[in-house]
């Protein structure tokens, strides 16, 4: 909900008499058209009418996304409103630096004497359209604040395209940061602390340093270094990629390990996946395209499918959010099917 705050917004509602339904001008996965001639080449097929304006916009800038916790604003998106305005650092950078993000949900970071400049929301670097997004940003940046960055860092993952990005750059010096203790590194920095502390990483996907996917850890951690010091019980991926789209084969593995002799009679997440079961512990057992993983959100993803939550994703996390959803009695009242105490 928001209130009208430019006379336009009268003007529509006027217009209209009803409600509108607000949203980005994009398409699903891609960024946003903020040039009119794009808008127009992009969504022409989409919109009925398209409102401009003599006045170019020059950026692109999702809104922020903000989150109540324990009484104050917890910041989940950090963009409109906010960026570019720094954030203070408590070590100085000793020449400037560039860190490239990760894959989904990317922003990147300019670092320069004592100030981050974390960019806006980027997104999933998962198509041209979004690449180009995140280059143009950095140009952007660079020009805005005059920063010739002389070390970039990047995700350890090397097929992450930001990763590649970084590769490409000449006259630079490259610098791996493992995906887990970059959150607990930003957890610090936001603290302000040097560390060390028992960080706890709980996350979908991240490369770890032996290879797998890492994603439910436990690590001794400061600002510059880690020790491994725990982690979840590793179980396959059965499809890889696929069984994050398709949570029920997270709930195949994580039986399977649970119950190795077999899972206990009558399930439902087992009827509902039909013969397609045993194929996918077929994959698994001979671990074909079954990388290992440790990541709570796949253990999350195993439980939601288990208890009919979701078997099949139409967005990334959802199968997680849906499971939050449930487990909270506010929200669960909310969900179809629930009665006042979210009960099915």
């Amino acid at each position: 909900m928001l209130l009208p705050y430019t006379p336009l917004h009268h003007l529509l509602l006027r217009e209209v008499g009803g409600p509108i339904v607000l949203t980005s001008g994009n398409v699903s996965d891609e960024p946003i058209a903020f040039t009119d001639a794009d808008a127009r080449q992009r969504l022409g097929g989409i919109a009925d009418a398209f409102l401009t304006h003599d006045r170019a916009i020059h950026v692109r800038t999702d809104d922020s996304v903000l989150r109540a916790f324990r009484g104050a604003a917890a910041i989940i998106r950090r963009s409109r409103g906010y960026v570019p305005e720094p954030l203070p650092v408590p070590s100085p950078f000793r020449r400037p630096v560039l860190a490239c993000g990760a894959e989904l949900k990317n922003t990147f970071c300019l670092g320069i004497d004592s100030h981050a400049f974390v960019s806006h929301h980027i997104g999933d670097l998962e198509n041209a359209e979004t690449l180009r997004s995140f280059t143009e940003g950095i140009e952007h940046f660079r020009r805005l604040f005059d920063v010739d960055p002389q070390l970039v860092a990047h995700d350890l993952h090397p097929e992450y395209l930001s990763t590649k990005y970084a590769a490409d750059l000449a006259g630079v010096e490259l610098t791996g940061v493992q995906h887990h203790h970059a959150h607990i590194a930003s957890c610090l920095a936001d603290n302000r602390e040097a560390g060390p502390v028992i960080g706890v990483a709980f996350d979908g996907t991240g490369y770890g340093t032996d290879g797998t996917i890492w994603g439910g850890e436990f690590l001794i951690a400061d600002l510059a270094g880690f020790e491994r010091a725990g982690h979840l019980a590793p179980v396959p991926m059965p499809g890889g990629t696929a069984a994050i789209r398709q949570p029920w084969r997270m709930a195949a593995a994580y039986l399977t390990a649970a119950y190795p002799s077999g899972p206990p009679d009558g399930l439902e997440v087992i009827r509902r996946a039909g013969r397609s079961w045993a194929d996918v512990l077929a994959v698994a057992r001979a671990g074909i395209n079954s990388p290992l993983t440790s990541s709570a959100g796949r253990l999350f993803d195993a439980v939601a499918a288990i208890l009919g939550v979701r078997d099949a994703i139409n967005y990334e996390g959802q199968a997680a959010v849906e499971l939050e959803q449930l487990a909270d009695p506010a929200e669960a009242r909310q969900l179809p099917g629930r009665d006042r105490d979210g009960r099915a």
